[in-house]
Parts: structure tokens; sequence; C-alpha cells
């Protein structure tokens, strides 16, 4: 076992001078992502067959519904505090968490506030439905999200192999609760509950757990909570934009088209999901590098590496999603070419990620308010135009349309101040 190993690290960094980067290192760190990506595709598809076989498309469509308005409504639980903690926890400063915790707290409130209202608005309206559903998520807004802040912990400490761990047992537990509610109701405000209700306690647990075996200090960055705000103020208009699509489908066209749009959407998402993995953990290696020049070059590379191999893949996919959709989701094979031109997307991830990780390492907050709002007032403005006018096809294009304008955005930005250095 150990020649096995010492051959692979050789090989590893043999490989090193074509990807530009540490393969040791990153393929440490990958190797948990791919086994919780693994799990959370696994776990995902066996969702996805249960809605796709045992659940009403109409019934899943306003399943979607709900959960993208109630994505919305988490904006005041802080999004952005997330990140500026894990990067708090990166220089040792692990008391941020405590600052974090406590003001998501308070904020999270309001998302529950929030979706109170909503509910009054669909009692007025006469939809019982949607009513009691988001009396339902008003329960649990307020701290279901706040829980998931152990991942943040995890990944400033750099334990990836804890954080993948129980980002699986969060998946396998709340997909499993799904799945068996599937089986044996139909019943919307019981799918819900399936939904929130264990999603909630498993994160709580998970979160106790993560702070029992990393025993945080009580530094504090003075900057972290400012930041946090900053982030989660430039990702509203992101919140916005990833939900505004569904809630358009919904009511532009039905709650059986939004199951259609789902549907070819959940695969591309998958590979969009395990690329952030990654992305995530080349970020405290890249945070080391302290020589602009060096930072940038190796930003570079890396991009044009993983920009071939993204096209590699999204051709590979183009072709076999036919395949795919008739072998699982055959209620669902209208989706098939959506699906196909929805993945054209995916070419732009390394260059909208990479490139990004540099203001942010940086803490530009004027770069990113400028690339996320510009990007998502963008892609907004496009639901309202494509949607209404072409449908789930509009729908599709300006995902992709909207990955173009944040890729060219990004380098545009990374070439004006390279140019300036």
């Amino acid at each position: 076992m150990t020649k096995i190993k010492l051959k692979l690290v050789k090989y590893l960094r043999w490989s090193e001078k074509y990807f530009k980067t540490d393969m040791v290192y990153l393929t440490k760190g990958s190797f948990w992502v791919s086994i919780g990506h693994i799990a959370s595709t696994l776990s995902g598809l066996a969702l996805s067959l249960a809605f796709a076989n045992l659940l009403p498309s109409a019934t899943y469509g306003t399943y979607k519904y709900i959960l993208s308005i109630a994505g919305i409504l988490t904006i005041p639980t802080l999004s952005g505090l997330d990140g500026a903690v894990s990067q708090a926890i990166m220089k040792g400063y692990d008391g941020s968490f405590w600052e974090a915790y406590k003001t998501k707290m308070r904020w999270g409130i309001l998302a529950g506030i929030g979706s109170l209202f909503v509910a009054i608005y669909y009692f007025l309206a006469g939809d019982q439905t949607l009513f009691i559903s988001f009396l339902i998520a008003a329960f649990f807004l307020p701290i279901m999200d706040i829980f998931n802040l152990y991942g943040a912990i995890l990944y400033g400490k750099k334990d990836f192999r804890s954080n993948y761990i129980f980002y699986i047992i969060v998946q396998v537990f709340s997909v499993a609760c799904l799945v068996v509610t599937l089986f044996l109701t139909k019943n919307i405000f019981l799918i819900l509950l399936a939904y929130f209700l264990p999603l909630t306690i498993i994160r709580y647990v998970m979160l106790r757990w993560t702070i029992r075996i990393h025993h945080l200090n009580n530094k504090i960055e003075s900057g972290t909570l400012n930041f946090g705000k900053h982030i989660s103020l430039m990702n509203v208009i992101g919140i916005i934009a990833g939900q505004i699509d569904k809630i358009l489908v919904f009511h532009f066209i039905g709650a059986v088209e939004l199951a259609i749009y789902s549907f070819a959407i959940a695969l591309p998402e998958q590979i969009r999901s395990l690329s952030k993995g990654i992305f995530n953990v080349g970020m405290p290696r890249l945070a080391e590098i302290k020589d602009e020049i060096q930072l940038k070059r190796s930003l570079r590379q890396k991009t044009i590496t993983l920009t071939i191999i993204f096209s590699l893949i999204t051709i590979v996919y183009i072709l076999c999603a036919p395949i795919i959709y008739q072998l699982l989701f055959p209620k669902y094979l209208a989706s098939i070419g959506l699906s196909q031109l929805y993945s054209i997307g995916l070419i732009t991830i390394p260059a909208i990620s990479i490139l990004s990780m540099k203001y942010t390492l940086e803490k530009n907050i004027k770069i990113l308010y400028y690339s996320n709002v510009g990007s998502g007032l963008f892609n907004i403005i496009l639901s309202f135009i494509l949607i209404s006018n072409f449908g789930l096809i509009g729908a599709v294009l300006k995902n992709t349309l909207s990955w173009i304008f944040l890729m060219i955005l990004n380098y545009y930005y990374f070439q004006s101040r390279s140019n300036k250095t």
C-alpha cells in the first residue's frame, strides 16, 4: 500500500507541470469533495427518481415554487457571513464564529416574518395550499441556515474530511426522510415538513458536534462581520436571480412546466456543485500565495486548463443526456433538449469561479459588488424578457447568457487590474 501511495504521489508531482497547481494537496482535498459529491449525487438521484415516479408533476412544480420563494426569504440570514467566518478561522480567529452565529440568529427572525407576510398574501388570495405551506416555512427559515455554519468552521480549519463526512450524513438523512415520506403520502404539507424538519435537526446536530471536535479560541477578527454583511448584501441580487426563473416559470407557464424545467437543470447543476467544491478546496492554498504576479499567473493557468476540461465534460453530457433521461426519467423526456442547452453554460464555470477568487481573497468589496450585482441584475432582466416571451427555452437561455456575461465581467476586472500592476 505504501508503494502504491508513493507512486501516486510521484505521478501527481509529475502532473503539476501541466496543471500548474499543488496536485497532492488538491487530490487530498478533492478526494473528500468527490466522495461528498458522489453521495450527494446518489442521494439526489434517489430523490429525483422518487419525485419523478411518486409525485404528480403539478405537485412537484408547486413544491419547487415554494422552495424558490423560501430561498429568497432566507436573504436576512446573511449568507455571506459563512464565507467570512471561514476566512477568519483560516487566520486563527475562531471567535468570529460566535459573533456570526448570534448575528445570523437575530437577522434570521426577519426571514420568518417575511414568510408570514407571504402566507397572509396567499390567504387573502384564497390559496389555502400556499397559505399553509408558507406558515410551515415561517417556523423553520429563521434557524435552518444558521445551523449550517458547521461547514464554515470545518472549511476554515481545512478539515475537508469531516466537512464532507458531515455533509454526506446531512444529505443522506434528509433525503431518506423525504423519500420515505413520498412513499407514504402525496400531501404537500407533509412533504414540506419532511424537507424542513429533518434538515434543521441534522444540521443542528452537526454544528454541535463540530464545536465539540474543534475547540474554538476566543480571538475575533474585527472586520469579519462587516465583510460578511457586505458579501451578504451583494448576494441579495444573486439569490433573487438564482430563484426568479423558477418563480416566473410557475407564474407565466405553470406548475407542470416548472417540474419539467427543474428536471432539465438538475443534472447540470450537480456538475456545477462538484466544481464549486473543488474550487473551494483550492482557495486556502491560493490564500498562501503572497506574490501578486505569481498569483495572477497561477489563476490564468488554472482557468485555461479547467476550461478545456469542462468543455470536454459538457460535450460528454450533451451526448449522454438522452440516454440518461430515457432510463431514469421517462416521464420527463421533454427536459432533454433543455438540459443539453443549459449544460453549455458549464464551460464558463472555471473562469467565473477562479477569477473571482482573487477579489474574494483580497476582500475587494468594490469589484465584488460590481461583479455580483451587475451579473445578477442582468440575470433578472433577462429572466423577465426571455421567460415571458419564449417560455422554458427562454429560461434556459437566460442562464447561459448570464454566465457568459459574468465570465466576461470577471475577466475584464482581472485584466484591467493586471495591467495596472
